[in-house]
């Protein structure tokens, strides 16, 4: 963001597309600064990932669904088809989780006919276990994919939610994992599914309903930046709200010594606390429904 970015306003947030009241919009698609590395734009191929069961994958362009393209000019679809918690997987035994332990990936959710909720994600990192002998060797005499996984010590994400026809940027920020396991990558996954108990009655593991639409998945990749996970949750919890309230009116309540106070005041009678912080000449603390997000560098 550019220093202006940090002078205090006054101002109507449009949370939808990302917001703030310091003069200028976050959008819904933050660009990752720092370092990356990519592990799937679509651009010539799919990049390595891949599916099970039923789920279909294709490679759409932007003139054909522009909301799903963020970065280049295509991105992957996952029909889900019948599968209640569809998949898209990959190997990643040659990214450096260890120095880029950020993941981001923007994800565009289509809409499903008869569900009113949103749609949760998840991803899980696979990685090899430490002090042992002969994975390659094992590899290397056809070890099956099912075996590889069972065999594979796992952490998964918190989870994620996306409303239905948006566009959002999926993030996680892997640095509590141990660098021991960043450091040995075997498998990528990204699941979801409809979120339970909401939009529809709550749906227990056994029933749940068949996904039945299609996401698009674009830009995966890894980055130095923590900023970048900063600014995608934050650009992700205002357009929850704004999804399950409408648009808000930004209201000034104070300001005073680098701090401004003020609320958000939404279509339906929501109203939600809003802080925003200017710590020096480039960090930014926000605060949103009592959640802080630290934006900008130096923060680390």
């Amino acid at each position: 963001m550019k220093s202006d970015s940090y002078k205090l306003s006054r101002r109507t947030v449009l949370a939808g597309t990302g917001a703030m009241c310091l003069g200028s919009l976050l959008p819904s698609r933050v660009a990752a600064g720092g370092n990356r590395v990519v592990l799937g734009d679509f651009e010539t191929g799919t990049d390595g990932w891949r599916t099970n069961g039923g789920v279909e994958l294709a490679r759409v362009d932007g003139s054909t669904v522009p909301e799903a393209v963020a970065h280049g000019d295509y991105a992957l679809r996952v029909d889900g088809n019948n599968d209640p918690k569809p998949m898209v997987e990959t190997t990643v035994r040659d990214a450096d989780f260890a120095t880029y332990p950020y993941l981001v990936a923007d994800v565009y959710v289509a809409r499903i006919d008869g569900y009113d909720g949103s749609v949760t994600f998840q991803f899980i990192f696979r990685h090899d276990r430490g002090g042992q002998q002969g994975e390659t060797t094992d590899r290397k005499k056809g070890t099956s994919t099912k075996e590889q996984k069972a065999n594979s010590p796992t952490a998964i994400s918190p989870e994620i939610e996306v409303p239905q026809l948006y566009d959002l940027q999926l993030f996680w920020d892997m640095s509590d994992i141990p660098a021991e396991a960043r450091e040995r990558p075997h498998q990528l996954e990204l699941t979801w599914s409809r979120t339970r108990g909401k939009g529809e009655g709550s749906e227990g593991q056994g029933n749940a309903p068949s996904y039945g639409a299609a996401v698009y998945l674009d830009n995966v990749r890894l980055t130095n930046s923590r900023e970048a996970v900063e600014a995608s949750a934050l650009s992700a919890h205002l357009s929850r709200l704004r999804a399950r309230h409408q648009l808000p009116e930004y209201v000034f309540e104070s300001a005073s010594d680098g701090t401004e106070r003020g609320r958000l005041e939404y279509v339906d009678g929501t109203t939600v606390p809003v802080t925003v912080a200017v710590e020096g000449s480039k960090k930014l603390r926000y605060t949103l429904d009592g959640t802080t997000y630290q934006l900008g560098g130096g923060w680390e």
